[in-house]
């Protein structure tokens, strides 16, 4: 069997060497749908398939708080106090870690050669939680969490490499973060990767709670824990709703109709994402049958030329078994040759396209699509369906090949055996397949171009058109309940950054226009206090002056934001219309 397939292998090669033209544009219109494929699966296996870099990952949930309902619909950043009361009060929970929401820029050396890196302040449990043992030192200890004692500081291995050359005596030392002097306790290892809702870290430090942080409701962390074992989610969710429910009633004024939820953090912002990435996937898949059914009216027409060389071999003794497996043989060599050129293409386009792709897919939470690459699972993916690309198209020439055309072949003049009904009709089926699943594909990219150009349509409220914007990073407490950074911050920055010729108006904000926001509570004065747990809600963000006129978005009625509004000054605050 062995030989006879070798045989078939050899064969196939030199007949597909006797017509190159036709076995070049077989291979790249396959390696055009294939590595398209493959390169949306890479995407998908980085994305959905690939484990979080963390042990036993199936067991690590994140815990939030919820109100008006224990769904993940109303799922809530948490307060350390209410974490705290959590992790005394739960046996279903093994120790609960924390970290900062929204995490922050760092200025990590001195000022002359100052580098701007992503970090995270984080409880002393956090690194036990994640299963990661440091490389070099130690993690944090539960002393370091309080406001003082919170200068140390954990390096990634990356920014240990670049920054410090992979220095071995780092630990002990003193670099300076944000201006201070912080002790390098540890180092992590190489396969160490963190990310959420940012970009990735590259140092930790302590969470050195504020005074905000003390707040029951003052939300600004997550925290994340493992189920312990034999622990289902049901049963810890069972447990964690009694907890809220105790603590609502305990403090009714901060924490009412609160509730407590885990949800596995596998499937953390996944959903979308998922339905997003596999109908995309069907739509390429659509473009490799258009391929397949190109190919098998290729090898259907230059199968025209073969009858009658199949039927003199039917006539000596071959099986029509034996000439179908010739024929598969010869069209699965050209899959997988095809499939190589796709692998090839899939890595091309990876590269060139990985810069265009949504910026979300960047920053998801637990994963880091950077390090997208062509492994085992994807080059698996590729060989299955180049092997099955090669048996769809090669279908077509091995059912024309039946017993009563290779009779007829025979008798006819050469070249003319697939000019029969039964031929003809195969390859007009095989027109119609092509035309349809074109016109599928046509008619779902016009809906999408027509959804995209609704959408672009939609004003919204702001004109982006040459505003240009950077990150600055500030302390967590002066973003959310003060001015950025001090009261100076934005007459210094519109003073410095507006005596840049051509800019014509600056300002800072918390957080862009539909990048998300904080939350808070309001009174309306003049009208009865809401009961407990009804406060009316709304997002908001803090402003510098000129933050409207800069974006673009007009004040109906009232003013914008002066450098008279100072902390010392009356509290203002701007609404929007809607409110």
């Amino acid at each position: 069997m062995m030989n006879t397939l070798l045989q078939d292998i050899r064969y196939a090669c030199r007949m597909l060497a006797k017509s190159p033209g036709i076995a070049a544009v077989a291979i790249l219109t396959l390696a055009l749908g294939i590595g398209a494929n493959t390169a949306l699966f890479s995407v998908i296996n980085a994305t959905l398939l690939q484990p979080v870099p963390y042990p036993d990952a199936k067991r690590m949930v994140l815990v939030w708080q919820t109100y008006g309902g224990n769904s993940p619909d109303n799922i809530n950043i948490v307060s350390a106090p209410n974490m705290w009361d959590i992790q005394k009060q739960n046996t279903v929970l093994e120790p609960i870690g924390m970290f900062d929401s929204a995490g922050r820029g760092y200025n990590l050396g001195a000022s002359n050669d100052a580098e701007r890196v992503h970090g995270e302040r984080v409880t002393a449990s956090f690194f036990d939680v994640l299963g990661i043992k440091p490389l070099l030192g130690r993690t944090f200890l539960p002393a370091e969490e309080a406001a003082g004692k919170d200068n140390e500081v954990v390096l990634t291995y990356g920014l240990w490499q670049r920054r410090y050359a992979g220095d071995p005596a780092i630990v002990g030392k003193q670099i300076q973060v944000d201006g201070s002097n912080h002790t390098v306790v540890g180092v992590m290892p190489k396969r160490f990767e963190f990310q959420f809702w940012s970009h990735e870290c590259e140092l930790f430090v302590p969470v050195g709670y504020t005074v905000g942080d003390h707040d029951r409701d003052g939300n600004s962390f997550v925290a994340i824990s493992r189920l312990k074992l034999g622990v289902t989610l049901a049963k810890a969710n069972t447990k964690l709703s009694a907890i809220g429910a105790r603590l609502a009633k305990q403090y009714p004024k901060e924490d009412a109709r609160m509730g407590a939820l885990a949800t596995p953090l596998l499937l953390f912002e996944m959903g979308d994402l998922g339905a997003t990435l596999l109908a995309l996937l069907v739509a390429v898949g659509f473009v490799l049958l258009i391929a397949c059914v190109n190919v098998a009216n290729l090898l259907l027409a230059r199968g025209a030329g073969r009858q009658r060389e199949l039927a003199v071999r039917s006539a000596l003794g071959a099986t029509r078994r034996r000439l179908v497996r010739q024929l598969i043989t010869e069209s699965l060599l050209l899959g997988l040759f095809g499939g190589g050129a796709g692998l090839l293409v899939a890595a091309v386009g990876l590269n060139l396209f990985m810069p265009f792709l949504p910026a979300g897919l960047h920053t998801l939470p637990f994963r880091q699509l950077g390090a997208i690459s062509i492994d085992g699972r994807v080059f698996f993916f590729a060989l299955l369906l180049s092997c099955i690309t090669g048996v769809l198209f090669g279908l077509a020439p091995a059912v024309a090949a039946r017993p009563g055309h290779l009779v007829d072949a025979l008798k006819e003049s050469a070249g003319r055996g697939l000019t029969s009904a039964g031929g003809n009709r195969l390859r007009h089926v095989l027109v119609a397949a092509e035309v349809a699943l074109a016109l599928i594909v046509l008619a779902g990219a016009g809906l999408m171009i027509d959804s995209m150009s609704r959408l672009l349509g939609v004003n919204p409220g702001f004109n982006a058109k040459k505003v240009l914007t950077f990150g600055v990073s500030t302390a967590q407490e002066n973003a959310y309940y003060s001015p950025p950074v001090d009261a100076h911050f934005c007459e210094a920055m519109t003073r410095q950054i507006g005596s840049i010729p051509g800019v014509v108006s600056v300002s800072a904000v918390a957080h862009l226009p539909l990048r998300g926001g904080a939350g808070r509570g309001f009174i309306i004065e003049g009208r009865p206090a809401p009961p407990p747990g009804q406060m009316p809600g709304a997002s908001y963000t803090v402003a510098c002056p000129n933050f409207f006129r800069t974006m673009g978005i007009p004040i109906i009625e009232g003013r914008e934001f002066t450098d008279a509004d100072t902390m010392s000054s009356a509290n203002v605050v701007v609404i929007d219309q809607t409110m």
